[in-house]
């Protein structure tokens, strides 16, 4: 219990926040992208009407309770209209759980909107996902709520009587029950999975990958037998200077700020390019010969009239798209040609 005494002032629409939270506070993640976020007392999905599968706020599965942000809404007057309500001027807090499950200890509340000594008003409690950092507000947060790209929670509307200013004490919190905040259950949609690719020694490879990003802060993260690749954040990884031990499988995984709710990409492998060898090679007025390539690496046709001659001249530069070159060389009136294909 919080004992002020009576030379105490608060200002207009004072409560003090000292509420434990009755029962548990928990989360759910819904699957079926991007459907309902809410799920309180009065905003269960369609058809859908348990708590069942909820987990912990700070449980493993469950949003980080350093992250997950709440705030008082109020206005004056008795049942006042939930759209009636605004936040209090006070920033949010964290909403803990545990063995005290949802307390917030000894938090002064204020609001612009209450006049002081108010002798009644209604309050809500609102919980939101701040697991980006990009929603410090409510303010901000309802509006990526309404957008459907964060999760959130509310409490049933409460009255208060009797609210603190010049005259009267500022009473406790009370009458707010335990109630339930949505995740964001939408991960990013992987629409364009990386690809094997082959490189030399010396060369470079580049994997890619393309979401679809539901809040446009998608969070990137390339692995290399299975671990994590330092400052590899993006959703394209370029290797320069392709080494033996860069050789191996490659994926990415990628969230919207909430790490436990990611998606990770099919396992792409960089190997070592081979030799390719010339195929359907016929000689007229003309030479001509094929090859096939790997995705990954350029290909060089070259060619000298003589062995011995000082160095070799490039005919034409193919990029590597695993399927076959078809290489012309309109030669004419030359006895002899020699022909290589090198791979960077």
């Amino acid at each position: 219990m919080l004992i002020f005494s009576a030379w105490h002032t608060f200002g207009q629409g004072t409560v003090i926040f000292n509420n434990r939270v009755t029962g548990t506070v928990v989360t759910h993640v819904w699957y079926g992208c991007p459907l309902v976020r809410g799920n309180w007392t009065n905003d269960f999905p369609a058809g859908t009407n348990s708590y069942s599968g909820f987990v912990l706020t700070g449980a493993p599965g469950g949003p980080s309770a350093s992250t997950t942000f709440a705030q008082l809404l109020g206005a004056p007057g008795t049942n006042a209209a939930e759209f009636s309500l605004v936040p209090s001027i006070t920033p949010p807090t964290t909403f803990r759980t545990g063995a005290a499950a949802g307390n917030i200890v000894g938090q002064i509340v204020t609001f612009s909107n209450i006049a002081a000594d108010a002798p009644v008003a209604t309050f809500q409690m609102v919980v939101w996902d701040n697991s980006s950092g990009l929603y410090p507000t409510w303010s901000e947060a309802s509006v990526a709520v309404y957008n459907g790209l964060i999760g959130a929670g509310k409490s049933d509307l409460f009255v208060q009587t009797n609210i603190g200013g010049s005259n009267n004490p500022p009473p406790n919190l009370n009458n707010l029950t335990s109630f339930a905040w949505g995740v964001l259950e939408c991960p990013p949609v992987i629409q364009q999975e990386p690809a094997n690719q082959a490189a030399v020694p010396g060369g470079n490879a580049t994997f890619s990958v393309q979401v679809l990003s539901w809040n446009g802060h998608p969070v990137y993260q390339w692995h290399f037998n299975n671990s994590p690749v330092g400052g590899a954040t993006n959703s394209t990884l370029l290797l320069s200077n392709v080494q033996p031990s860069n050789f191996g499988p490659y994926y990415v995984t990628v969230n919207d700020g909430i790490p436990w709710n990611s998606r990770t990409s099919i396992v792409a492998t960089l190997t070592l390019a081979l030799s390719p060898s010339l195929t359907n090679l016929s000689v007229g007025s003309s030479a001509k010969f094929s090859f096939r390539t790997e995705v990954g690496p350029s290909y060089v046709v070259e060619y000298k009239s003589a062995l011995t001659d000082p160095a070799w001249i490039q005919l034409s530069t193919n990029p590597g798209t695993g399927g076959t070159v078809n290489v012309t060389d309109p030669a004419v009136g030359i006895a002899s040609r020699f022909y290589r294909v090198r791979l960077f």
